[in-house]
Formats: C-alpha cells, sequence, structure tokens
C-alpha cells in the first residue's frame, strides 16, 4: 500500500453543516431519485394525450437532471467530499484526494455533452433513432446514467467550475474590484 493510500484511508471524511443548504440539497437529490416513480400515476390522471406524454417525459427525462444538478449547488464542495469519503469508505476504495487528469476532466465534460444528444436527436431527428419504446426508454435511461456519471468522471474540480456558472459576480472584467 502506497503512502498516499495510507493517507487517505487515515483522512476522515469532512464535517457536514446542516444547514438550510444542506436541507434543501438533500431534497432535491431524493426528488431526482423518486421522480420518475411518480410517471405510472399520470396515466390515471386522464389528462390529454400530449399533456400526460409531456408530463411523463418531464418525470423521467428533465426532472431528474435538473433537481440533481440543484442538488449539486445548493450542498456545495463540502458536501460532495464529506458523502464521496463516505462511498469510497463503503466500497472499501482508498482513492488519494489529488487533482484529476486532463484526460479525465476532458472525458467527463464530454461524456455530459454527449448525453444530451440521444434527447436532441429524438426531439429534432426522430427518424434517425429506434422507433420501439423498450428500446428509446433504454436509450434515454442511459443518456440520463450517463449525465450523472460525467460528474463523478469530471472531478470535484468540475463541481466547483459548475457551481459557479450559477453565481452572479456582479462586474465585468474591466471594471475595478468594488472591494478597493
Amino acid at each position: 500500500m502506497s503512502d498516499a493510500q495510507v493517507n487517505a484511508e487515515r483522512t476522515p471524511a469532512p464535517e457536514l453543516r446542516k444547514n438550510w443548504r444542506f436541507y434543501a440539497g438533500m431534497t432535491c437529490f431524493v426528488l431526482a431519485w423518486i421522480l420518475p416513480a411518480f410517471s405510472p400515476l399520470v396515466i390515471w390522471l386522464q389528462l390529454p394525450k400530449a399533456v400526460t406524454a409531456f408530463v411523463i417525459g418531464a418525470l423521467l427525462v428533465g426532472g431528474p437532471e435538473v433537481f440533481m444538478i440543484l442538488a449539486v449547488l445548493f450542498w456545495g464542495r463540502e458536501t460532495l467530499n464529506h458523502y464521496m469519503a463516505k462511498i469510497r469508505s463503503l466500497m472499501k476504495i482508498r482513492i488519494p484526494s489529488r487533482p484529476v487528469s486532463r484526460f479525465r476532466y476532458y472525458l467527463g465534460l464530454t461524456m455530459m455533452i454527449g448525453s444530451v444528444l440521444p434527447l436532441y436527436l429524438y426531439g429534432y431527428f426522430p427518424g434517425l433513432m429506434p422507433t420501439q419504446d423498450t428500446v428509446k426508454i433504454k436509450i434515454l435511461a442511459g443518456a440520463d446514467v450517463l449525465f450523472i456519471v460525467s460528474f463523478f468522471v469530471a472531478g470535484s474540480e468540475f463541481w466547483e467550475k459548475f457551481k459557479r456558472l450559477f453565481v452572479y459576480e456582479g462586474r465585468y472584467a474591466g471594471d475595478e474590484d468594488p472591494s478597493k
């Protein structure tokens, strides 16, 4: 066992701060996992077919991703590091905390962008994609899984960059720093 593995083994999981951001993130995370279970209930509402298809599609394809992204944004880096450390300890994986390689970062980014491709193909070019419902569901579910896995492949630095996309800084690059 290398020194890095021993140090990673001894490093405890970061402490959680259970404030409103933690609970909002946990709510979004749970909703991301249980939202698809509500899609069979939509059929019993007896809505028009187009509305039913739209709602079921949102519950299966768009909703879980949105809630997973919101969970990540609410939690922040500390909470994600805490849960990643817990998952590693449960799986007996001893991974030293270090930045990911350039290849792994771009692979995760490519996986994230590529996971959206089947959605656009089904939306704009349905003739190019299989028409059987079971195949269609497998492709779309695979794209959802790929989207989620891409965050883990890209690493914790990517989480931080992604979170910064949603933070308004309120100044332009040429402006002076208002704190001076």
